[in-house]
Order: C-alpha cells, then sequence, then structure tokens
C-alpha cells in the first residue's frame, strides 16, 4: 500500500523584508534590484535576505498513522502544513499526498463569511469532490458533533471563534477524506469539545486515515498520535516513537527556556 503523504527534501525560503508595493516607483526600484542581483552586479548581502523556514525536510505517513508535530513557535510547523494545503509552494523538493485533504489551519478556513453554517458544509464537500447526496449524509452527524445546530442557518461571520473551530473540525472530521491536517485550532474550543475531537480522531485513525496534528497540548498529542516529527529552526531533528519525541521536545523547550531567563 503506498503512503498516503510522501515529502521528499521539501524546503521553502522567505525574503525577509518582502512586501507589497505601494507605487510604480517602489515596483520598478525591485525589479532593478533583482535584475541586477540576476547578473551578479550587486553584492549578495545587500539582497540576499533569505530565510528559510524549511530545510531539507523528508517523511512518510502511511494510512492509519497519527503523527504529531512538534517543535517551538517558529520551528516550521505550520509552514510545512500550508505547504501540504497547497496553501503554498515549497521553494525547493516535493510534496506527494495521495487521496481526499480536509485540513483546518487556522480559524474559518475554507468557510466563506457570507455564506450559512449549511451552506458551507455542502461547500466543503463540493470541495473534496462529494456529491451533495453523500454530504447530505452526513449533514445531521456534523451539525449535532458540532453543537451548532441553532445557528446553523446563519452567516458564519456572525460566528464567534469557538463556533468556528467546532463546525470546521466537524466538517472535517465527518466528511470522506483520507488525509486530515489539524493546525493547533482545536485548543480554542472548550475542554468537553476537546476530548470529543480526540476521540473522533482515534476513530478515524482506525479507519486508516493519515493525520497530522500540530498543537502544544502535550496530553492530547500522546493519546491521539504513536510518531513524532520533531522541528527544530526549520529541520527535523527527530523522526519516531512518540514518547521518545515528546521528551526531546520538552528538554529542548526547558533548555530554551533557562537560557532565555
Amino acid at each position: 500500500m503506498k503512503s498516503l503523504i510522501e515529502v521528499k527534501n521539501l524546503s521553502k525560503s522567505y525574503r525577509l523584508g518582502q512586501r507589497g508595493f505601494g507605487s510604480l516607483r517602489d515596483s520598478f526600484h525591485f525589479w532593478w534590484k533583482e535584475t541586477l542581483r540576476k547578473k551578479s552586479l550587486v553584492k549578495s548581502d545587500e539582497v540576499d535576505r533569505s530565510f528559510w523556514a524549511l530545510r531539507n525536510i523528508s517523511f512518510k505517513v502511511e494510512p492509519g498513522q497519527a503523527v504529531g508535530i512538534l517543535g517551538a513557535n517558529g520551528a516550521g510547523k505550520s509552514t510545512l502544513l500550508k505547504i501540504l494545503a497547497s496553501l503554498t509552494d515549497p521553494t525547493e523538493g516535493e510534496a506527494l499526498l495521495r487521496g481526499r485533504l480536509a485540513s483546518i489551519l487556522e480559524v474559518g478556513s475554507g468557510f466563506h463569511p457570507d455564506l450559512t453554517g449549511r451552506e458551507n458544509i455542502y461547500l466543503n464537500g463540493a470541495f473534496l469532490g462529494m456529491k451533495r447526496k453523500e454530504v447530505t449524509s452526513y449533514f445531521d452527524a456534523i451539525v449535532q458533533f458540532s453543537g451548532n445546530e441553532p445557528f446553523i442557518d446563519t452567516p458564519v461571520k456572525h460566528y464567534s471563534k469557538g463556533m468556528y473551530t467546532r463546525l470546521a473540525f466537524s466538517v472535517a472530521a465527518h466528511l470522506s477524506a483520507d488525509i486530515l491536517l489539524l493546525d493547533e485550532v482545536l485548543e480554542l474550543g472548550d475542554v468537553a469539545f476537546q476530548k470529543r475531537a480526540i476521540d473522533k480522531m482515534i476513530e478515524r485513525k482506525k479507519e486508516g486515515k493519515a493525520i497530522l496534528f500540530v498543537s502544544h497540548d502535550s496530553e492530547r498529542v500522546q493519546t491521539l498520535c504513536d510518531r513524532s516529527l520533531n522541528l527544530e529552526a526549520g529541520r527535523l531533528v527527530f523522526d519516531g516513537n512518540m514518547k521518545e519525541g515528546m521528551e526531546r521536545y520538552l528538554t529542548t523547550a526547558e533548555s530554551s527556556s533557562m537560557l532565555n531567563s
């Protein structure tokens, strides 16, 4: 059986200080600077201000695996998930995903603010290539799990962050996705919802889904995940047992805290 996720030598760089242009003069200045750089007519330290958010990352995720991605803020966790979700392109390398993908990378991702909860459920199903009849078969379970029944015909722009999170997770968890990407958003839900969400992910894992989970909640990561990918400064420094990965992460975090104190 082929891996559901296959990442090969993935790297992502950003140009520090790069931003949109406010005038034609700004645009021309940037174009001229880039032209000179490509012709090696300016010093490299004047323009080469690249920041590598990820560097040479490689791993595979098999069906039925739940993988916790651990690392300090700025380690590259969210960047990795954004590349896997096709929200940004890698600078180098590639990421191959096999099957339907559902992701919750930030509050409200995948939702149109002017559409109701009901309409957004069907919209997300369409994004996954599902027929309306298929989505309808999951609809009641999605709404009940989210706890948003009284507001399901209200535009989601009026939802609180918690309501957004509950509905987004419920959609991702119930619709027919093979790969689930979750980036810290569950922490916006209350304790009861977080427990239900983890239980639902354990069900999906048993069904053969691949799950990548980013969270600073060590207890929930260890409850769901049996494998750890540890990132430090954009590099993959550990790929293995969840318990060992968590111990390494906590040790690194403690050492960093002592150095900064």
